[in-house]
């Protein structure tokens, strides 16, 4: 994990911007909260969640998302590609890391 964090903090380094930078930080935080939005709705009987306000967070958060990401799509669609990439890339080391650690041995 110490590895690829650093390899992806030396790609920000040497290819990004601060505004590349900035974007996937921003999208990562409404992701990260997209998906503690749907924890919370599928444990809401435990958290007594009210399910007008954990949907209306998560329906503002996907529009936040999808404006964003139709912006750059409009105003800088290199950026957004570079952004998307970036996710596809951390998807990828996810799966890589969790496939080699599932095969690990057990001590």
């Amino acid at each position: 994990a110490v590895v690829t964090l650093t390899l992806l903090d030396l790609g920000f380094t040497v290819f990004g911007t601060l505004e590349v930078i900035a974007t996937f930080s921003s999208l990562t935080f409404l992701l990260v909260s997209i998906g503690v939005s749907v924890a919370n709705l599928r444990l809401r009987r435990e958290t007594k969640s009210r399910l007008s306000l954990v949907l209306l967070g998560l329906g503002l958060m996907l529009a936040t998302v999808t404006l964003l990401c139709a912006h750059l799509l409009r105003t800088d669609p290199k950026m957004l590609a570079v952004v998307a990439a970036l996710f596809v890339a951390v998807a990828v080391f996810e799966v890589l890391f969790f496939t080699r650690t599932a095969d690990a041995p057990r001590t």
